[in-house]
């Protein structure tokens, strides 16, 4: 850094809350902040603090259940919400888990898909579904992708 001193503008220690009208500190305790989209090292604090804008989610939440309810299930359909449900329940399970991170979960999926397709490579006449359901040979097949992908994490034979 230069033998400059560092300007600080004073009107930037507090910022005002546009719903509420207080005033607080301008830090991650009281405004959520994000990159700026254009200076590197640069912040930038939302509009609303943190309490109010908690506030206005669970109003949006109360009021569009339904809407709420349909991206989930989007977002739990793609390959990738999928795959992070699968995951979650994965660490959680009682019964231990050899992959922990879950970029590496997805680096053995993409491995295996990429040299099988959406095929079992040991019964490759079972396609592999990301459906899930009440249906017992769903949950087959999700456990047998689920063990495929230890196994194969174990062995690194993709």
């Amino acid at each position: 850094m230069g033998l400059r001193k560092k300007y600080i503008n004073s009107t930037l220690v507090s910022k005002t809350c546009s719903k509420c009208h207080k005033t607080y500190p301008r830090d991650e305790e009281h405004f959520y902040r994000r990159q700026h989209h254009s200076r590197k090292d640069t912040y930038k604090y939302s509009a609303d603090c943190i309490r109010c804008d908690n506030e206005r989610m669970k109003k949006w939440r109360v009021n569009h259940k339904e809407q709420k309810k349909q991206s989930d299930l989007k977002y739990v359909k793609s390959e990738r919400g999928y795959f992070k449900a699968l995951h979650y329940s994965m660490n959680r399970s009682n019964k231990g888990n050899l992959i922990k991170d879950f970029d590496e979960f997805m680096d053995c999926w993409k491995r295996q898909k990429e040299k099988y397709g959406e095929y079992c490579p040991y019964y490759p006449h079972i396609k592999l579904t990301r459906i899930k359901g009440q249906d017992i040979k769903k949950q087959i097949l999700i456990y047998l992708l689920i063990d495929l992908l230890i196994v194969c994490h174990m062995l690194k034979v993709i």
